[in-house]
C-alpha cells in the first residue's frame, strides 16, 4: 500500500528537532546514517509515544509519573493444558482463590469460566497479571511456595511486582508471552537510565523465566526464545490539549460531537463472559477530533493514545485505541494538506464523512450507513 501510494519511506531516522514558526510547525529535523536532514510537510503527525515533535515544537506538556515499565518476553514449548489443569484443580478445592474483585473489564478474563472458556474452545491460554498478584490466587500460592524456598523474590534490583506474571499464550504453537515486572522511579526520557533498566530487565526475563520453569506445572520444558525489542514503557509525555479526557469519559460513556472512533471500556454480561447482543449495552465511549490537537503549534496532530490529554493517566494508550487515533489523525492530516487548512480549522463532518467512507464506525447520526 506504502508503495502503491508513491510515499518515499524514511526508515529509522530519530527526529532531534522541530522546525517552527511562531505557532506553526513547518517540518522536523532527523538525524540518520545519512546525517541530518530537514523534512518539510504542511501538517505533522507526532505518533512518537512520547510526543517528541509536540515537545520540540514548544508545544505545553507535563510528565507522567514514571516508574510504569515492563519488559515482554516469549517462552516455547509449554505444555498449556497442564497448566489449565493446574488452575482448574485449584479453582475446584479453593472457589476463592479466583479473584471477584478485578475491575470489570474487557482487557482481561472476570471469570475462571472466561479463563476456561478461552483454552477450552480458542485454544488461548490468557491469565491476567492477578493470577499471580492477588493474595491466594493460582499464581500466587506458586509465587509464595518459591519465596519460601528461597527460589524468587518479589522485588529484586530497581524492579518490582514481579509477581504479576501477566500471560498470552497459544495452543497452536506452544509458546506464551511473559509480560514481565514493573520498573521503580526512572526518567524514561534520560537514554541513560532506560538503557540501565532494559539491560536489568533482560536479566530478570530469565529469572522469572526459571521461576516458571520450576514451579508452574506445564513450563517444566519450556524455554525463553525471544524478549521484547525495547524496554514496555506505558506512558511520559502527555501533550496539554483542547480537551482533558477523564475516567468518567471512558467510564461514564462520554459522547461528543466532534467523535471519531468508538471504544469499547467493559462488558455486561452478567458472569456469563459473553458480549452482549445489543449494542447499548456494550458500553461504549465515543473519542472526540480534539483530543488529537495540541495547544499553541498549529499543522500538528497527536497521533499516540500514549501522549493524548487525559486524566490521572492516558487511558487510551492501549493499541486497538491508538491504531483509531492514528487512522484518524492520518486522514485529518491529508485532508488539512489537500484543503490548505490547518488541522484545528478542518470541518469536522469532512473528516467524519471521510472516516465513514474507509469502514470507521460511527455513532448512526454521524454514519451514511445503515449499521
Amino acid at each position: 500500500m506504502v508503495q502503491e501510494a508513491g510515499i518515499n519511506p524514511y526508515l529509522h531516522p530519530m527526529v532531534v528537532d522541530a522546525i517552527t514558526e511562531e505557532n506553526s510547525i513547518n517540518g522536523v529535523i532527523v538525524e540518520s546514517k545519512s546525517g541530518r536532514e530537514a523534512l518539510l510537510a504542511k501538517v505533522i503527525i507526532d505518533a512518537s509515544g512520547d510526543a517528541d515533535v509536540a515537545a520540540f515544537s514548544g508545544a505545553p506538556f507535563k510528565l507522567v509519573r514514571p516508574g510504569s515499565d515492563t519488559l515482554l518476553f516469549r517462552m516455547a514449548n509449554v505444555e498449556h493444558q497442564k497448566t489449565y489443569e493446574y488452575f482448574k484443580d485449584t479453582v475446584e478445592k479453593r472457589p476463592e482463590s479466583w479473584p471477584t474483585t478485578v475491575e470489570k473489564s474487557a482487557d482481561h478474563p472476570t471469570t475462571f469460566e472466561e479463563f476456561e472458556r478461552n483454552w477450552l474452545h480458542h485454544g488461548f491460554m490468557f491469565w491476567p497479571d492477578f493470577g499471580g498478584f492477588k493474595p491466594n490466587s493460582p499464581l500466587d500460592l506458586l509465587v509464595q511456595k518459591a519465596i519460601q524456598e528461597g527460589e524468587f523474590s518479589i522485588q529484586k534490583g530497581n524492579y518490582k511486582s514481579l509477581n504479576k506474571l501477566g500471560a498470552d499464550g497459544l495452543k497452536y504453537n506452544k509458546t506464551i508471552v511473559i509480560n514481565n515486572g514493573t520498573y521503580n522511579d526512572i526518567n524514561e526520557l534520560d537514554v541513560r537510565q532506560v538503557s540501565g533498566a532494559e539491560l536489568e530487565a533482560r536479566i530478570l526475563a530469565f529469572y522469572s523465566a526459571n521461576f516458571l520453569k520450576k514451579y508452574v506445572p506445564g513450563f517444566e520444558n519450556a524455554f525463553v526464545i525471544t524478549t521484547a525489542p525495547n524496554l514496555g514503557v506505558r506512558w511520559t509525555r502527555m501533550v496539554e490539549g483542547e480537551y482533558v479526557f477523564s475516567a468518567e469519559d471512558r467510564y461514564g460513556g462520554g459522547r461528543f460531537d466532534d467523535v471519531i472512533a468508538v471504544g469499547t471500556t467493559y462488558r455486561d454480561c452478567n458472569g456469563t463472559g459473553e458480549w452482549p447482543s445489543d449494542r447499548e449495552r456494550a458500553e461504549t465511549f465515543e473519542i472526540p477530533y480534539r483530543l488529537l490537537l495540541p495547544k499553541k503549534i498549529d499543522n500538528l496532530l497527536i497521533g499516540s493514545g500514549k501522549t493524548i490529554p487525559a486524566e490521572p493517566i492516558p487511558w487510551l494508550r492501549l493499541t486497538h485505541w491508538t491504531m483509531a487515533l492514528g487512522e484518524a489523525a492520518g486522514t485529518a492530516a491529508a485532508i488539512s494538506a489537500r484543503l490548505g487548512v490547518t488541522p484545528r480549522s478542518l470541518d469536522i463532518r469532512t473528516l467524519q464523512n471521510a472516516l465513514v467512507d474507509q469502514g470507521v464506525f460511527l455513532p448512526e447520526k454521524y454514519n451514511r450507513r445503515k449499521v
